[in-house]
């Protein structure tokens, strides 16, 4: 189950990306760049650990879980910070409107 979530949280955010096309853009740049990579890394680590040590060993499973649940509040950041970096820049503003 942790694996399908985490496949699922990838897939939606990468659908979103990839539906918004160049209005994408600020996902790539900045400070929510960096907040995408490590959203991918903690969660695909978080899954791993959960997924092999979690398996045998309570702590290796809480420590998988805070990877993941780090990793979701990194996207949360993530989106809520590319909404801002689009308002900076009046060619996001001007082209979603036409």
């Amino acid at each position: 189950m942790v694996v399908a979530g985490t496949v699922l949280e990838q897939l939606s955010f990468f659908a979103i990306e990839r539906r918004l096309g160049p209005l994408a853009q600020p996902y790539a740049e900045g400070r929510a760049d960096q907040l995408s990579k490590l959203q991918r890394s903690s969660s695909l680590v978080g899954t791993a650990a959960a997924g092999t040590v979690g398996r045998r060993s309570q702590v290796g499973a809480a420590v998988g879980g805070a990877l993941m649940l780090a990793g979701s509040a990194a996207l949360r950041l993530c989106i809520r910070r590319a909404r801002f970096q689009a308002t900076e820049d009046p060619a996001y503003l001007v082209h979603g409107q036409s």
